[in-house]
Protein backbone atom coordinates (compact mmCIF):
# COMPACT_ATOMS: atom_id res chain seq x y z
CA UNK A 1 0.00 0.00 0.00
CA UNK A 2 1.25 3.48 -0.87
CA UNK A 3 2.00 5.41 2.35
CA UNK A 4 -0.49 8.04 3.47
CA UNK A 5 2.07 10.76 2.82
CA UNK A 6 1.13 10.48 -0.85
CA UNK A 7 -2.16 12.14 0.07
CA UNK A 8 -0.12 15.25 0.95
CA UNK A 9 1.23 15.22 -2.59
CA UNK A 10 -2.32 14.80 -3.86
CA UNK A 11 -3.20 18.17 -2.32
CA UNK A 12 -0.38 19.77 -4.26
CA UNK A 13 -1.55 18.07 -7.44
CA UNK A 14 -4.99 19.60 -6.89
CA UNK A 15 -3.45 23.05 -6.42
CA UNK A 16 -1.45 22.70 -9.62
CA UNK A 17 -4.55 21.69 -11.57
CA UNK A 18 -6.47 24.68 -10.18
CA UNK A 19 -3.66 27.11 -10.87
CA UNK A 20 -3.13 25.70 -14.34
CA UNK A 21 -6.72 26.61 -15.15
CA UNK A 22 -6.23 30.33 -14.54
CA UNK A 23 -6.65 32.66 -17.47
CA UNK A 24 -3.50 33.23 -19.47
CA UNK A 25 -4.86 36.53 -20.78
CA UNK A 26 -4.17 38.46 -17.55
CA UNK A 27 -1.97 41.52 -17.86
CA UNK A 28 1.16 41.78 -15.78
CA UNK A 29 0.11 42.60 -12.25
CA UNK A 30 1.46 43.53 -8.86
CA UNK A 31 -0.35 44.08 -5.61
CA UNK A 32 0.18 45.93 -2.31
CA UNK A 33 2.68 48.59 -1.37
CA UNK A 34 5.61 46.27 -0.72
CA UNK A 35 5.37 45.17 -4.37
CA UNK A 36 4.09 48.35 -6.01
CA UNK A 37 7.22 50.32 -5.18
CA UNK A 38 9.10 48.27 -7.78
CA UNK A 39 7.02 49.92 -10.49
CA UNK A 40 5.60 48.70 -13.77
CA UNK A 41 6.21 45.05 -14.58
CA UNK A 42 7.41 44.95 -18.20
CA UNK A 43 7.18 41.90 -20.46
CA UNK A 44 10.30 39.73 -20.57
CA UNK A 45 11.82 39.02 -23.98
CA UNK A 46 15.04 37.02 -23.94
CA UNK A 47 16.93 35.36 -26.78
CA UNK A 48 19.29 32.65 -25.56
CA UNK A 49 21.98 30.61 -27.31
CA UNK A 50 20.41 27.50 -25.79
CA UNK A 51 17.63 26.38 -23.44
CA UNK A 52 20.00 23.82 -21.96
CA UNK A 53 21.32 24.00 -18.37
CA UNK A 54 24.52 22.23 -17.36
CA UNK A 55 28.30 22.20 -17.49
CA UNK A 56 29.70 24.34 -20.27
CA UNK A 57 26.28 25.58 -21.40
CA UNK A 58 25.35 29.21 -21.93
CA UNK A 59 22.60 29.24 -19.28
CA UNK A 60 24.02 27.57 -16.22
CA UNK A 61 24.22 29.66 -13.01
CA UNK A 62 26.12 26.76 -11.43
CA UNK A 63 22.92 24.79 -10.87
CA UNK A 64 23.76 21.39 -12.34
CA UNK A 65 23.84 19.77 -8.90
CA UNK A 66 20.37 21.03 -8.00
CA UNK A 67 18.42 20.50 -11.22
CA UNK A 68 15.07 19.14 -10.13
CA UNK A 69 15.51 15.38 -10.54
CA UNK A 70 19.27 14.84 -10.62
CA UNK A 71 19.84 13.98 -6.95
CA UNK A 72 16.65 11.92 -6.87
CA UNK A 73 17.82 9.71 -9.73
CA UNK A 74 21.10 9.10 -7.93
CA UNK A 75 19.23 8.36 -4.68
CA UNK A 76 17.01 5.65 -6.18
CA UNK A 77 19.98 3.67 -7.43
CA UNK A 78 20.12 0.89 -4.83
CA UNK A 79 22.71 -0.09 -2.28
CA UNK A 80 24.64 -2.92 -4.01
CA UNK A 81 24.33 -4.96 -0.81
CA UNK A 82 20.53 -4.94 -0.91
CA UNK A 83 18.94 -8.26 -1.87
CA UNK A 84 16.74 -6.49 -4.43
CA UNK A 85 19.53 -4.41 -5.92
CA UNK A 86 19.52 -5.97 -9.40
CA UNK A 87 15.78 -5.49 -9.95
CA UNK A 88 15.80 -2.09 -8.24
CA UNK A 89 18.56 -0.81 -10.51
CA UNK A 90 16.76 -2.08 -13.61
CA UNK A 91 13.58 -0.21 -12.64
CA UNK A 92 15.50 2.93 -11.62
CA UNK A 93 17.14 3.05 -15.04
CA UNK A 94 13.71 2.51 -16.60
CA UNK A 95 12.49 5.57 -14.69
CA UNK A 96 15.33 7.53 -16.23
CA UNK A 97 14.33 6.46 -19.74
CA UNK A 98 10.70 7.38 -19.10
CA UNK A 99 11.79 10.81 -17.82
CA UNK A 100 14.10 11.66 -20.69
CA UNK A 101 11.41 12.94 -23.10
CA UNK A 102 10.26 15.40 -20.42
CA UNK A 103 13.52 16.72 -18.95
CA UNK A 104 15.83 16.01 -21.91
CA UNK A 105 19.00 15.13 -20.01
CA UNK A 106 22.32 14.24 -21.62
CA UNK A 107 25.23 12.23 -20.29
CA UNK A 108 25.43 9.05 -18.26
CA UNK A 109 22.41 8.26 -16.10
CA UNK A 110 21.95 8.95 -13.22
CA UNK A 111 24.78 11.51 -12.97
CA UNK A 112 23.71 13.37 -16.11
CA UNK A 113 25.59 16.46 -17.25
CA UNK A 114 22.93 18.78 -18.66
CA UNK A 115 19.19 19.08 -19.07
CA UNK A 116 16.74 21.06 -21.18
CA UNK A 117 13.36 21.80 -19.59
CA UNK A 118 11.38 24.81 -18.44
CA UNK A 119 11.74 24.45 -14.63
CA UNK A 120 15.52 24.14 -14.68
CA UNK A 121 15.95 26.87 -17.29
CA UNK A 122 13.76 29.33 -15.40
CA UNK A 123 15.57 28.54 -12.15
CA UNK A 124 18.89 29.25 -13.85
CA UNK A 125 17.65 32.55 -15.33
CA UNK A 126 16.23 33.69 -11.99
CA UNK A 127 19.38 32.78 -10.06
CA UNK A 128 21.67 34.35 -12.69
CA UNK A 129 20.45 37.86 -11.85
CA UNK A 130 20.45 38.74 -15.56
CA UNK A 131 16.73 39.61 -15.76
CA UNK A 132 15.68 42.78 -13.90
CA UNK A 133 12.03 41.75 -13.67
CA UNK A 134 12.94 38.50 -11.90
CA UNK A 135 15.29 40.40 -9.57
CA UNK A 136 12.49 42.82 -8.72
CA UNK A 137 10.11 39.97 -8.00
CA UNK A 138 12.45 38.48 -5.43
CA UNK A 139 13.27 41.86 -3.90
CA UNK A 140 9.54 42.49 -3.60
CA UNK A 141 9.00 39.23 -1.75
CA UNK A 142 11.83 39.99 0.63
CA UNK A 143 10.39 43.47 1.30
CA UNK A 144 6.90 42.02 1.85
CA UNK A 145 8.35 39.65 4.43
CA UNK A 146 10.19 42.45 6.21
CA UNK A 147 6.98 44.50 6.32
CA UNK A 148 4.79 41.49 7.23
CA UNK A 149 2.54 42.45 4.31
CA UNK A 150 0.69 40.48 1.67
CA UNK A 151 2.10 40.97 -1.81
CA UNK A 152 1.70 39.51 -5.29
CA UNK A 153 4.03 39.93 -8.25
CA UNK A 154 2.87 38.42 -11.54
CA UNK A 155 4.30 38.50 -15.05
CA UNK A 156 2.20 36.69 -17.64
CA UNK A 157 4.22 37.90 -20.63
CA UNK A 158 7.53 36.07 -20.66
CA UNK A 159 8.92 34.86 -23.95
CA UNK A 160 12.19 32.95 -24.33
CA UNK A 161 13.62 32.30 -27.77
CA UNK A 162 16.54 30.22 -28.98
CA UNK A 163 19.05 31.83 -31.34
CA UNK A 164 19.13 30.37 -34.86
CA UNK A 165 21.67 27.59 -35.19
CA UNK A 166 23.71 26.90 -38.28
CA UNK A 167 22.59 23.27 -38.40
CA UNK A 168 18.87 23.87 -37.70
CA UNK A 169 15.94 25.71 -39.20
CA UNK A 170 13.98 28.76 -37.99
CA UNK A 171 15.93 29.09 -34.78
CA UNK A 172 15.14 25.57 -33.59
CA UNK A 173 17.55 23.82 -31.25
CA UNK A 174 17.51 20.35 -32.77
CA UNK A 175 13.87 19.28 -33.13
CA UNK A 176 12.55 21.30 -30.19
CA UNK A 177 10.29 24.39 -30.45
CA UNK A 178 12.33 27.62 -30.74
CA UNK A 179 10.14 29.63 -28.34
CA UNK A 180 8.65 29.21 -24.86
CA UNK A 181 5.92 31.50 -23.50
CA UNK A 182 5.59 31.50 -19.73
CA UNK A 183 3.84 32.96 -16.72
CA UNK A 184 5.60 33.68 -13.42
CA UNK A 185 3.95 34.62 -10.14
CA UNK A 186 5.42 35.25 -6.68
CA UNK A 187 3.27 35.86 -3.63
CA UNK A 188 3.87 36.45 0.08
CA UNK A 189 1.32 35.58 2.75
CA UNK A 190 2.05 36.96 6.23
CA UNK A 191 -0.64 34.75 7.85
CA UNK A 192 -0.25 31.25 6.40
CA UNK A 193 -1.65 28.03 7.75
CA UNK A 194 0.36 26.95 10.77
CA UNK A 195 3.74 25.61 9.72
CA UNK A 196 3.44 26.32 6.01
CA UNK A 197 6.09 28.36 4.18
CA UNK A 198 4.60 31.64 3.06
CA UNK A 199 6.56 32.70 -0.01
CA UNK A 200 5.22 30.95 -3.06
CA UNK A 201 6.35 30.85 -6.69
CA UNK A 202 4.31 29.45 -9.56
CA UNK A 203 5.56 29.11 -13.15
CA UNK A 204 3.55 27.81 -16.10
CA UNK A 205 4.73 27.01 -19.60
CA UNK A 206 1.89 27.82 -21.97
CA UNK A 207 0.82 25.28 -24.60
CA UNK A 208 3.04 22.53 -23.19
CA UNK A 209 1.21 21.50 -20.00
CA UNK A 210 4.13 22.16 -17.64
CA UNK A 211 3.57 23.69 -14.17
CA UNK A 212 6.14 24.33 -11.46
CA UNK A 213 5.15 25.29 -7.90
CA UNK A 214 7.66 26.05 -5.14
CA UNK A 215 7.10 27.07 -1.52
CA UNK A 216 9.85 28.76 0.51
CA UNK A 217 10.74 29.40 4.12
CA UNK A 218 10.27 33.18 4.35
CA UNK A 219 13.05 33.61 6.93
CA UNK A 220 15.62 32.03 4.61
CA UNK A 221 14.40 33.51 1.35
CA UNK A 222 17.07 35.60 -0.36
CA UNK A 223 16.75 38.13 -3.16
CA UNK A 224 19.95 36.73 -4.72
CA UNK A 225 21.35 33.28 -5.39
CA UNK A 226 19.58 29.93 -5.21
CA UNK A 227 16.74 29.49 -2.73
CA UNK A 228 16.23 25.82 -1.76
CA UNK A 229 12.46 25.22 -1.72
CA UNK A 230 10.71 23.73 1.28
CA UNK A 231 8.27 22.05 -1.07
CA UNK A 232 8.38 21.55 -4.80
CA UNK A 233 5.70 20.27 -7.17
CA UNK A 234 6.39 19.74 -10.84
CA UNK A 235 3.98 18.40 -13.44
CA UNK A 236 4.54 17.62 -17.12
CA UNK A 237 1.30 16.76 -18.89
CA UNK A 238 1.93 16.52 -22.60
CA UNK A 239 2.27 14.32 -25.65
CA UNK A 240 5.82 13.07 -26.04
CA UNK A 241 7.77 10.80 -28.30
CA UNK A 242 8.76 7.61 -26.57
CA UNK A 243 12.51 7.23 -26.21
CA UNK A 244 13.95 3.77 -26.64
CA UNK A 245 17.52 2.57 -26.25
CA UNK A 246 18.86 0.78 -29.29
CA UNK A 247 21.26 -2.14 -29.07
CA UNK A 248 24.21 0.10 -29.99
CA UNK A 249 23.51 2.32 -26.99
CA UNK A 250 22.07 5.23 -28.96
CA UNK A 251 18.83 6.78 -27.74
CA UNK A 252 16.28 7.41 -30.47
CA UNK A 253 12.66 8.40 -30.74
CA UNK A 254 10.43 5.33 -30.78
CA UNK A 255 7.98 4.38 -33.46
CA UNK A 256 5.04 5.63 -31.39
CA UNK A 257 4.72 9.41 -31.58
CA UNK A 258 2.51 11.65 -29.51
CA UNK A 259 2.00 9.34 -26.55
CA UNK A 260 -0.19 11.17 -24.02
CA UNK A 261 1.76 10.79 -20.79
CA UNK A 262 2.23 12.58 -17.50
CA UNK A 263 5.27 12.93 -15.28
CA UNK A 264 4.94 14.41 -11.79
CA UNK A 265 7.65 15.07 -9.23
CA UNK A 266 7.26 16.18 -5.61
CA UNK A 267 9.87 17.12 -3.03
CA UNK A 268 9.18 17.70 0.66
CA UNK A 269 12.08 19.08 2.71
CA UNK A 270 12.29 18.99 6.52
CA UNK A 271 10.63 21.93 8.23
CA UNK A 272 9.19 22.61 11.62
CA UNK A 273 5.79 20.96 11.68
CA UNK A 274 6.10 18.41 8.89
CA UNK A 275 9.43 16.64 9.29
CA UNK A 276 9.27 14.76 6.00
CA UNK A 277 12.29 14.47 3.79
CA UNK A 278 10.57 12.75 0.91
CA UNK A 279 10.68 12.80 -2.87
CA UNK A 280 8.08 11.23 -5.09
CA UNK A 281 8.21 10.50 -8.84
CA UNK A 282 5.08 9.39 -10.72
CA UNK A 283 4.88 8.47 -14.41
CA UNK A 284 1.60 7.53 -16.06
CA UNK A 285 0.47 6.94 -19.63
CA UNK A 286 -3.17 7.65 -20.37
CA UNK A 287 -3.30 5.49 -23.49
CA UNK A 288 -1.34 2.38 -24.36
CA UNK A 289 1.45 0.81 -22.33
CA UNK A 290 5.19 0.85 -21.93
CA UNK A 291 6.97 -2.47 -22.24
CA UNK A 292 9.69 -3.42 -19.77
CA UNK A 293 11.33 -6.66 -18.79
CA UNK A 294 9.63 -8.26 -15.80
CA UNK A 295 11.48 -9.94 -12.91
CA UNK A 296 10.99 -13.30 -14.66
CA UNK A 297 12.61 -12.02 -17.84
CA UNK A 298 9.31 -11.84 -19.72
CA UNK A 299 7.89 -8.60 -21.20
CA UNK A 300 5.70 -6.64 -18.80
CA UNK A 301 3.24 -3.98 -19.99
CA UNK A 302 2.87 -1.01 -17.62
CA UNK A 303 1.02 2.30 -17.73
CA UNK A 304 2.09 3.59 -14.31
CA UNK A 305 5.32 3.64 -12.32
CA UNK A 306 5.90 5.29 -8.92
CA UNK A 307 9.11 5.80 -6.94
CA UNK A 308 9.23 7.18 -3.42
CA UNK A 309 12.58 8.12 -1.86
CA UNK A 310 12.46 8.50 1.92
CA UNK A 311 15.69 10.17 3.02
CA UNK A 312 14.94 9.87 6.73
CA UNK A 313 14.67 6.09 6.63
CA UNK A 314 17.11 5.83 3.68
CA UNK A 315 14.80 3.55 1.76
CA UNK A 316 13.13 3.63 -1.64
CA UNK A 317 9.81 2.05 -2.55
CA UNK A 318 8.72 1.32 -6.10
CA UNK A 319 5.42 0.37 -7.69
CA UNK A 320 4.56 -0.64 -11.26
CA UNK A 321 1.01 -1.03 -12.51
CA UNK A 322 -0.64 -2.17 -15.72
CA UNK A 323 -3.36 0.50 -15.59
CA UNK A 324 -2.80 4.27 -15.63
CA UNK A 325 -2.67 6.13 -12.33
CA UNK A 326 -4.08 9.60 -11.83
CA UNK A 327 -0.79 11.08 -10.65
CA UNK A 328 -0.94 10.24 -6.97
CA UNK A 329 -2.95 7.44 -5.41
CA UNK A 330 -3.99 6.81 -1.81
CA UNK A 331 -3.01 3.16 -2.11
CA UNK A 332 -6.31 1.35 -2.09
CA UNK A 333 -6.89 1.82 -5.82
CA UNK A 334 -3.42 0.67 -6.88
CA UNK A 335 -3.11 -2.89 -8.19
CA UNK A 336 0.66 -3.18 -8.57
CA UNK A 337 2.43 -5.72 -10.71
CA UNK A 338 5.45 -5.07 -8.51
CA UNK A 339 5.87 -3.35 -5.16
CA UNK A 340 8.95 -3.61 -2.95
CA UNK A 341 11.32 -1.55 -0.81
CA UNK A 342 15.09 -1.40 -0.98
CA UNK A 343 18.01 0.47 0.57
CA UNK A 344 18.85 3.85 -0.94
CA UNK A 345 22.15 4.59 -2.65
CA UNK A 346 24.38 4.93 0.46
CA UNK A 347 26.45 7.77 -1.03
CA UNK A 348 23.37 9.96 -1.44
CA UNK A 349 21.81 8.88 1.85
CA UNK A 350 24.88 10.02 3.75
CA UNK A 351 24.74 13.46 2.14
CA UNK A 352 21.15 14.20 3.17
Amino acid sequence: MVPSRLSVAALLVSSLVWLGGCSNDDFNQSGNECVDQFGFIPPVERTLPSFRVGDGESVDAGLREVTVMRVFFQAIMPDPEDENSDRAEALAREAGQLSRPFIDFTGDFPDYQSTRNMPDLMEALIVSGQVDTFNNARNAMRRCFEEASFGRYKNSQIRLTVEPQEDSEAGQEGDEPPQWQLELEYSHNPSPNTGNPNIRRFIRLRDFGVTYLTLYDRKRFSATGFNPPQQLSLSFNQDVEEVVEESDGEDTAGAENGNPAQLSFFSFRPWKQQPDDLELWVWSRREGHHSLTGPDGEPQEIACMIFQADYRDRVVEVWTQKDPCSGVEDGESLMPLENFRYSMNPDVAEQR
